[in-house]
């Protein structure tokens, strides 16, 4: 993983049907400065205010993670945002004509290789990697994200660990699913053995799903859809694992919320964006504690990704 951060080199141009919405939209993504973070502009709104990519942005996480205010926000950026947070760019100006980022094949792999295709640019300015000290756990007795520090090394320069996710799902509705787990070491290269992994549910959940106004673009192109007993797919699974492989996915997506990468162990049992993002708000919170404590500087430039700060 490069110590330095990164962004596009140039315009890229990406459409599609937005999963719950059923609109055709279209990401314009421009190269942006060091340390500007993500930020998403609502361009079919007159006078749209940036929308910064931050936990404290998310207004709603029902199947998906959706940031900024009601009227004027935008759904689905975890495969994104994981996509961003995979190939290395930090900092980009997202412009979506829509409320929604498009599903595409309900993964992040076209994402990527846009991305790929043009390059990413390396900015010379050190990357911001946080290693905690402390333990901590978020959520339920059965729903769960425990962080387990390797150690303090606030400085971008030294030489990080990476980031380390023991997933684990259940999903006893379908034998397909079942208990998956997975313990991935999230660095460029690996995320290139994880991007792929779709969207998953069960047949049953989509009318479900569809009386609530959702998942009106859904279809077999662009999630995995299941019953008890088998894959309705035609072509079947990417991948054996491809469940537990997307639920961490969508993790490393909305972990890209906090404009830094995380060093450490994550264990992930039976996560949920609403899950992912009481955790980012509480390493946040654990952060400037230790950063504060340890007078390194840092905790300015976290309150700095703010958007509630500019």
């Amino acid at each position: 993983m490069s110590r330095f951060q990164g962004t596009v080199p140039q315009e890229v141009r990406i459409s599609g049907v937005g999963l719950h919405s059923g609109r055709e939209v279209t990401l314009r993504i421009f190269p942006a400065a060091p340390n500007n973070g993500i930020v998403f502009f609502r361009t079919d709104l007159s006078h749209s205010a940036p929308i910064w990519a931050h936990p404290q942005s998310v207004s709603a996480t029902q199947l998906s993670t959706t940031i900024g205010p009601q009227g004027a926000a935008i759904s689905t950026i975890e495969h994104l945002m994981a996509a961003f947070s995979g190939v290395g760019i930090d900092n980009a100006r997202v412009e979506v004509d829509g409320p929604e980022i498009p599903i595409l094949d309900g993964s992040s792999r076209c994402f990527v290789e846009k991305f790929l295709e043009v390059g990413v640019q390396v900015q010379n300015v050190p990357r911001k990697i946080v290693a905690l000290h402390r333990p901590f756990t978020v959520g339920t007795a059965d729903h769960f994200i425990r962080y387990e520090p390797w150690g303090f090394l606030p400085e971008s320069s030294k030489k990080q660990p990476p980031l380390l996710i023991e997933g684990f799902i259940d999903f006893t509705a379908s034998q397909v699913i079942g208990q998956q787990s997975l313990l991935f070491s999230f660095t460029e290269a690996n995320f290139l053995s994880l991007h792929e992994a779709r969207t998953f549910c069960h047949i049953q959940d989509i009318e479900t799903m569809r009386a609530q106004g959702l998942a009106k673009g859904g279809s077999l192109e662009n999630a995995v859809v299941v019953d008890h007993e088998q894959v309705l797919n035609p072509e079947g699974l990417r991948a054996a694992d491809e469940f537990i492989r997307h639920k961490i996915l969508d993790f490393i997506g909305d972990m890209a919320l906090l404009g830094f990468r995380l060093s450490g162990k994550v264990v992930l049992h039976k996560g949920g964006h609403r899950l992912h993002v009481d955790f980012a708000k509480e390493v946040l919170r654990q952060a400037e504690l230790e950063l504060a404590q340890q007078n390194v500087g840092i905790g300015s430039y976290l309150r700095a990704l703010s958007p509630f700060s500019r």
